[in-house]
C-alpha cells in the first residue's frame, strides 16, 4: 500500500486528533507528547524550523502515522527526519518504508541543497537502529558535543541527492562547522 502524505497544515484535524494519533504511535509517554506537541506548533504556524510535516493516510482517509523533514539554514546540507512514525498494526507492512520514500522524493526538490536525511536515535531505543538500516540509513555513531540544539544520540543518514554520505562531526556551534569524512567513506 501506497500511503499518501498530506500536509499537516492543510489538513482538517484538530490539535486533540494529533495528539492522539502521536499517542498511538509512540509507546513512551514523553515521546508521544513531545511528538504531538511538535505536530501542533506545526498545524498552528509556529515552528520553530523550516521544512514540512505531513500525516501519513491510506486511501481511506484513515491516519496512519507522521513523518516530516526540518533544517534551520537554507544552505544546510543536513535535513533532520522529523517526528516520525505509524501506528502499530501498520508497521512491517511497508507502510513507513513508502512515506520515506515518498519524503525523499519530495525532498529532493523542495531542499536542493540537502545531501542526508538524518534522524537522531534517541538513546535507549537502539531497537529502532535495524529499522533505519533496512530502509537505507547507515550508522553514523553517538553525537559527541554539547550543543544544546542536538540531543544526543545514535545518528543514522541516507542520502538524498544522490550524495555519498560524510560524516559531519557535532561540536559547539552549527553542525554545519565540523566537517570529517567518515574512514569507511573517505
Amino acid at each position: 500500500m501506497k500511503p499518501i502524505l498530506v500536509d499537516i497544515s492543510h489538513s482538517l484535524i484538530s490539535s486533540e486528533q494529533l495528539m492522539r494519533l502521536a499517542t498511538a504511535i509512540w509507546r513512551d509517554p514523553v515521546a508521544a507528547r513531545r511528538a504531538g506537541e511538535s505536530a501542533v506548533r506545526y498545524w498552528r504556524g509556529q515552528a520553530a524550523s523550516k521544512g514540512p510535516f505531513y500525516l501519513i493516510r491510506d486511501a481511506n482517509g484513515r491516519d496512519l502515522g507522521l513523518i516530516g523533514a526540518f533544517w534551520h539554514a537554507d544552505k544546510s546540507p543536513v535535513v533532520g527526519l522529523r517526528w516520525s512514525g505509524v501506528i502499530p498494526d501498520c508497521r512491517s507492512q511497508g507502510v513507513y518504508r513508502a512515506a520515506i520514500s515518498s519524503l525523499v522524493d519530495i525532498l529532493q526538490s523542495l531542499c536542493p541543497n540537502g545531501q542526508w536525511l538524518e534522524e537522531m536515535v534517541p538513546p535507549g531505543r537502539s531497537d529502532v537502529i535495524p529499522v533505519f538500516e533496512s530502509l537505507g540509513f547507515e550508522d553514523w555513531g553517538m553525537i559527541r558535543g554539547d550543543d544544546p540544539h542536538f540531543e544526543r544520540g545514535t545518528r543514522m543518514r541516507l542520502p538524498i541527492n544522490g550524495t555519498p554520505l560524510r560524516y559531519y562531526e557535532v561540536g559547539k556551534g552549527s553542525v554545519d562547522r565540523y566537517e570529517v569524512i567518515h574512514p569507511r567513506h573517505a
